[in-house]
């Protein structure tokens, strides 16, 4: 808490504000709330003489991801094609119009590129005998 100047008494506390200011008992406000981490994200949203429950990855929030909650954790909305109290449920299945493979042997030189939907066999397989491989890659595109 932070006292005042003229009269030497603390601010009246804000639930989950880690920087509090104030000239009078009365007249806090929050400086910054817990969980406060700039571009990187905010457990809490300040709104001056509170702090009110933001939509995050704390274990008490609602991530709310992929979604937005302009209003708090109970106002969250889910993007297209996903539900559930925290958007984590996919209820429309993605159509995947193509994927593309890359495989690296261990020497960093030797590198297989192919495209998964335009295999011979049914397009969910790909095959190779190369030996020791060390790094693989793969990009699914959908719909």
């Amino acid at each position: 808490h932070f006292w005042n100047t003229c009269c030497q008494s603390a601010c009246t506390p804000i639930s989950h504000c880690s920087s509090l200011s104030c000239t009078q008992h009365s007249n806090q406000r929050c400086q910054r709330c817990e969980g406060d981490y700039g571009s990187l994200g905010q457990a809490y949203s300040n709104l001056g003489t509170s702090c009110r429950q933001a939509c995050s990855w704390r274990e008490d929030s609602n991530s709310c991801y992929p979604g937005t909650c302009a209003s708090g954790v109970q106002s969250c909305t889910c993007a297209p094609g996903f539900g559930g109290p925290h958007c984590r449920t996919i209820q429309q299945t993605p159509a995947f119009q193509d994927c593309s493979y890359e495989i690296t042997g261990n020497n960093g030189v030797t590198t297989i590129q192919g495209s998964c939907s335009q295999s011979d066999e049914d397009g969910d397989a790909a095959y190779t005998n190369m030996p020791q491989v060390e790094h693989i890659s793969i990009r699914w595109t959908s719909a």
